[in-house]
């Protein structure tokens, strides 16, 4: 037996004969996990659109803002992870708080997902900057 060493002790370690590990099987099954952890996540992101969705239409028939914006790992897809979330922006709507906390409130019920609505009006102006920028108009109010 080989020993290795590691600082002041020794290690057996096992030289090829003895392992029973089989690399091509280990990486055709690593392959499989990682394709199965891809679809896990595509599944994932499909139900978080649909929640969005729904949240969206939500707002927009019940509050009626001026503008809904959807921003974040929803718009730029290849971001999306298991830890994302709704991300939606709120332009033209009352400011007070009991509303905010109320849409938030709504979400919420309306989703397995954590939930960020923020009213553009009401966010530090690089932020809102960077959301209007990057984000996209999923819903506008008729003007008229």
């Amino acid at each position: 037996m080989t020993f290795l060493s590691a600082g002041p002790t020794l290690l057996p370690m096992a030289c090829e004969a003895e392992s029973s590990i089989d690399i091509r099987t280990a990486a055709r099954r690593l392959q499989r996990q990682r394709a199965a952890g891809r679809a896990l996540l595509q599944e994932r992101l499909a139900r978080a659109q649909e929640d969005a969705e729904r949240i969206i239409g939500h707002i927009a028939d019940t509050y009626r803002p001026l503008r809904i914006r959807r921003w974040g790992c929803l718009v730029h897809t290849e971001r999306f992870s298991e830890l994302s979330d709704i991300d939606i922006a709120l332009e033209g709507l009352a400011h007070d708080e009991p509303t905010i906390a109320a849409i938030r409130d709504d979400a919420e019920a309306m989703t397995e997902f954590p939930v960020d609505i923020v009213a553009l009006e009401r966010v530090e102006a690089g932020r809102a900057d960077l959301i209007r920028r990057f984000g996209r108009v999923v819903w506008e109010r008729a003007h008229g």
